[in-house]
This record gives C-alpha cells, sequence and structure tokens, in this order.
C-alpha cells in the first residue's frame, strides 16, 4: 500500500513541477491546502436488516515530499501531517435505498462533520436485498476525488420464533360406559301337561292341566309376570344362566295372555314389558262313571260273541270232516248175477294168473259194463 502511494505521489510531485506555477497562486488565493480523501468500509456484504459501518477520513497534504500518509503517521522528514482545511471538515454522502446513520439529511444526500482529526465514521442499512452503491465527497474536490464503495443486502429467511413448549394436555379420561337395560323376557318353551306346545299360535289349555312356561334372560334376572284377563303378579328368579319357570294354574275358563319383565341384579336395570304368550282356557271333558249294568251288558256282549265263534269253529270243523271223507270212498262198480265178487284181494302171484283172462266173456261184460 505505502508503495502505491508513493508512486502516486510520486506523479502528483512531476505533474506539480509543470503547474506549480499556475496552482501556487490558486492555492495562495484560497488559502486551502490540498487534501486526500478515503472511504472504507467494515464488510462489502451483510443480510437485507443489518448494517455495515464505513469511515471517511480527509487527510491534508502537508509533508514535505508531498507523500500521502495517514493521519498519526510521520511523514518522511520526522513532521506528521496537518489537519485538514476547515472547509475539508464537511462530506456530502448521496446512496439510494439505504438508511444512514450518524449523518445529517440534506435532501435526497446526507452531510458528515469531520472531527479535528479529519475522520468520521456511520452507518448504512438496506431493508431488501440487492447492491448499493455508497459515495463520499466534498464541495472542496480532494486530490484523488469523491471515493465510492460497493455494498451487498442478502436477502434471508428469518426462521418462526420457536413457540415455547407447553405441557401436553392430559388425555380426557373416556366416559364409563353406561349399561343397556336387558332384553325384554321371552318365553323359550311352553309345556301342557308336561308336554311341549307345538302350535304356539293357537294354544288351548284345559283348565284342569297346568301350563309351564320356560325361558332363559340374564344371569340371576328377576322375571315379573303379568297374569291377565284376571289381573295378577308373579315373581320368578333365574339361575346363574339365566334359566327361568314358571307353571300357571287355577285359571278361570276363557282367553288369557301373560306379560313380562326383568331386572337385571348386577346394573339395576329393567326392561320394557313384553307379551310372552296368548292362550284360551277350556273346561275339563266330564268322565261318566260305568255302571254295574253297563258292565253286565258288556260280559253278555263278549259271552254271545265267544259263543258264536264256537259254532264257526265247530261248523267249520264238520265241514272240513264231510269233505276229507268223501275224498277217501271208493265207488261200487254192479257185477252180473252169475259172479260173486271176491271176497279179497289176490295175495300171490298164483292168484292173480288164475284171475279171469281177457278172453273171458265175463270181463268184457265188465269193460262194457
Amino acid at each position: 500500500m505505502k508503495h502505491r502511494i508513493k508512486i502516486l505521489a510520486a506523479a502528483l510531485l512531476m505533474t506539480g513541477l509543470f503547474v506549480a506555477p499556475f496552482n501556487s497562486s490558486k492555492i495562495s488565493a484560497a488559502g486551502m491546502a490540498p487534501y486526500y480523501l478515503t472511504l472504507t468500509s467494515s464488510g462489502t456484504s451483510a443480510n437485507a436488516g443489518s448494517k455495515i459501518a464505513l469511515t471517511a477520513y480527509a487527510y491534508a497534504l502537508k509533508c514535505a515530499n508531498l507523500v500521502i500518509v495517514l493521519q498519526g503517521e510521520a511523514c518522511s522528514d520526522g513532521s506528521t501531517p496537518g489537519q485538514s482545511p476547515q472547509s475539508n471538515k464537511q462530506l456530502f454522502i448521496s446512496a439510494s435505498d439505504v438508511t444512514v446513520e450518524g449523518a445529517v439529511p440534506d435532501g435526497d444526500k446526507y452531510y458528515l462533520s469531520t472531527g479535528d482529526d479529519g475522520k468520521v465514521q456511520f452507518t448504512v442499512m438496506s431493508a431488501s436485498a440487492g447492491t448499493r452503491q455508497v459515495t463520499v465527497s466534498s464541495s472542496y474536490p480532494a486530490e484523488n476525488g469523491p471515493q465510492s464503495v460497493s455494498l451487498t443486502f442478502k436477502s434471508v429467511t428469518v426462521a418462526p420464533a420457536p413457540k415455547p413448549k407447553t405441557a401436553a394436555p392430559k388425555p380426557t379420561p373416556a366416559p364409563a360406559p353406561v349399561p343397556d337395560p336387558p332384553k325384554t323376557p321371552e318365553a323359550a318353551t311352553l309345556q301342557i301337561d308336561g308336554q311341549d306346545v307345538v302350535d304356539k299360535n293357537n294354544i288351548t289349555v284345559e283348565s284342569n292341566k297346568p301350563f309351564e312356561l320356560k325361558g332363559k334372560t340374564v344371569a340371576n334376572g328377576v322375571v315379573k309376570l303379568y297374569i291377565f284377563s284376571t289381573p295378577r303378579e308373579a315373581v320368578v328368579t333365574a339361575d346363574a344362566e339365566g334359566n327361568w319357570a314358571y307353571t300357571l294354574e287355577g285359571l278361570e275358563p276363557g282367553s288369557h295372555h301373560v306379560e313380562a319383565e326383568v331386572t337385571d341384579p348386577a346394573t339395576q336395570k329393567t326392561s320394557t314389558r313384553g307379551t310372552l304368550v296368548s292362550f284360551t282356557v277350556q273346561e275339563a271333558k266330564k268322565v261318566t262313571p260305568v255302571s254295574a249294568t253297563t258292565q253286565s251288558q258288556k260280559a253278555s256282549k263278549t259271552w254271545i260273541m265267544w259263543m258264536i265263534g264256537a259254532l264257526i269253529l265247530i261248523a267249520g270243523g264238520a265241514l272240513w270232516w264231510w269233505l276229507n271223507r268223501r275224498k277217501q270212498k271208493v265207488p261200487d262198480v254192479a257185477l252180473p248175477p252169475n259172479k260173486v265178487a271176491p271176497t279179497q284181494a289176490p295175495t300171490s302171484q298164483e292168484d292173480i294168473s288164475t284171475g279171469p283172462s281177457d278172453n273171458d266173456p265175463s270181463h268184457k261184460y265188465d269193460k262194457n259194463s
């Protein structure tokens, strides 16, 4: 850096040798010394909405050999640079789309007032992303002219603020299930005098025969029966498996029906009332006692039947004997008068040979006869 400054100073020195006669009279007239302007920044980029600090210096060129040095550094001859002229202490800033802090607004520009050392600091900020050009100048031009710096502002995605942690809500306990009332009892089996009823739609019960109802409900359920047409009530308790039974007796002849409801002892819920069965009671059939006369008549009828049967057997036996006798009887053969029938059949061969021959006329007679 110092090497470059020395080259620049040498160039200015050479230029001053040619224009010295003219410049010396100008500086004398204005009463101002030449100065050198610098503009530096703490960085060249930042996020949008962040600030970048800048520093401006206005240095007097009062070293014997005109070498530009920073304020406070010694010149080559051991002297120190002087301060800027009074008129150089007011600098102007021009920039667009930025906000400047540490400067005083002046229309579309800002102006800065340097300290006695020719130094001033300020910050710039841009709310949006992009490249911004900041330029510093003075009404009394510096030897090196206005100074500019290019700054880049980057867009950023602002992460949402973390939500404060809250304790997880405690789960709401599920409401306890409400038990349903038990079902209305039903008569699963009907028996009249111990016999199952087949046709449950047309039930007739004789008044002297018991009518039993059997059903199934909740375990240990209390079944309440309502018996009509003569209203009366009955209560029966089911067993541990829900089986229950009740026998109806002593009902007057006529139409009847039975209604029922059950209470569950575990929940104390009661079912709706429903009809179990409808039936008709009729008077028992009268049995007429058997009299002695009737028994005698029955005995007489029985004796007569035996007599008839015996006669039929006797007649049948006689008929069978007569037919068998008829089959065994040999028919008689007529003989001539001069012939006598043999008293016995021949018993030997001789007797057979002495019998009548075919030439015997009597034999022929017998044949013809």
